[in-house]
């Protein structure tokens, strides 16, 4: 057992390695003009957002001299969310408030996407902030003919405490795997709060047909529907910070777990295939490193082999996740690297159990989780 961990950290330090320097050599600026002959159109749909409302108005003001129509999609909202963004946009002439006809954020996109006027659809959330040229930089792959969508990077804003560094950590992990899996041609994964298509397209792969019932998954399904009609090379993956958008921290570690086990309880629809064999392995992972701990019942020698593990791997995760976040200009010190590389395992387990729970809901909506038997590259 002290051998293979002995290895198994070594092997662990090499992944991240490569890893980064994916990441380093995927840094680059998307080239060609930034004006965009195509028409624009920003989707944001929102339920129950009453809070965030008047800030994510004072975030869309940036674009306000911009000729891109921006599209607010209520999704059936119970609080006073409709009436409240209504009165803060009527004098905003290229924002328009409408309410959704079906339930659910996917209906409430597919609303937005019928309504929109533009051939280029950007669709983010409700508490995101955008930096001052996103939707340029976004839009100008678009001048390539052959791409069909667009993702950018996602990270959180809060107060400084351990928790959102926790979660800046995770977030970093998620656009590295992103990228590397994109860099081998076999994209996972995607944002739908930093994310841009072709509406031709979007209408062209039958939009969220066959995946209307599942509440999440507005990303992720749309992004395997493009690949397999148009080929990876349909789809660029931006990374620099120029179109780095913020979202809100959670608040709490069980907000967070929820979150994360919604999101995971999307692997089964996939199918069992590349996709469904990616997104379980980093689970299968964290139980070697939680199995890492019984090196302490083997006497002082089963310790020095432990904390010789944890080191490589602090600083393994130092070293590629601290290049992703450096790249975005933010910083995390030691101690959050050193807190989270400890806690991790045992939060990626936690939500892999949870994902399995039947009862997740979100925005007072249950997530209906079945598991469909198809293979990546075929429906």
């Amino acid at each position: 057992m002290l051998s293979f961990y002995l290895i198994w950290s070594g092997f662990y330090f090499l992944i991240l390695l490569g890893m980064r320097l994916c990441w380093r050599m995927s840094i680059r600026k998307a080239q060609g003009n930034p004006k965009n002959d195509l028409p624009i159109t920003l989707i944001i749909p929102f339920r129950n957002e009453s809070d965030q409302l008047r800030d994510l108005i004072t975030e869309l003001s940036k674009f306000m001299e911009s000729e891109v129509e921006i599209l607010l999609v209520d999704d059936q909202s119970q609080d006073d969310s409709f009436d409240l963004v209504k009165s803060l946009t009527k004098e905003l002439p290229n924002i328009r408030v409408i309410q959704s006809t079906g339930s659910g954020k996917k209906d409430a996109l597919a609303f937005g996407i019928t309504n929109a006027k533009g051939e280029l659809i950007l669709t983010s959330d409700a508490d995101c902030r955008f930096p001052e040229n996103w939707i340029e930089e976004m839009t100008r792959p678009f001048r390539d003919e052959t791409i069909q969508m667009v993702s950018g990077p996602v990270q959180v804003a809060g107060k400084e405490t351990s928790l959102t560094d926790f979660q800046r950590l995770d977030w970093a992990s998620i656009s590295l795997v992103n990228q590397v899996s994109n860099l081998s041609k076999k994209p996972l994964m995607c944002s739908g709060a930093n994310l841009a298509f072709r509406k031709s397209v979007f209408e062209n792969v039958g939009g969220y047909q066959g995946n209307l019932q599942y509440l999440s998954g507005d990303d992720e399904f749309l992004l395997k529907k493009v690949i397999l009609e148009y080929g990876t090379e349909s789809f660029n993956m931006l990374h620099g910070k120029e179109v780095l958008i913020f979202t809100k921290a959670e608040k709490s570690w069980n907000e967070l777990i929820q979150q994360r086990a919604r999101w995971a309880s999307k692997w089964g629809l996939h199918g069992i295939g590349f996709h469904a064999i990616a997104s379980l392995l980093p689970f299968f992972f964290q139980f070697i490193w939680v199995g890492s701990y019984l090196l302490l019942l083997f006497g002082p020698e089963g310790f020095l082999v432990f904390l010789g593990v944890g080191i490589l791997k602090i600083l393994a995760e130092k070293l590629a996740l601290g290049k992703v976040l450096s790249s975005f200009e933010i910083h995390v010190g030691w101690r959050s690297f050193v807190y989270t590389s400890l806690i991790h395992p045992f939060y990626v387990i936690r939500v892999g159990f949870e994902s399995f729970n039947s009862k997740i809901q979100w925005k007072g909506r249950n997530i209906k989780r079945e598991i469909i038997v198809d293979s990546y590259g075929d429906e």
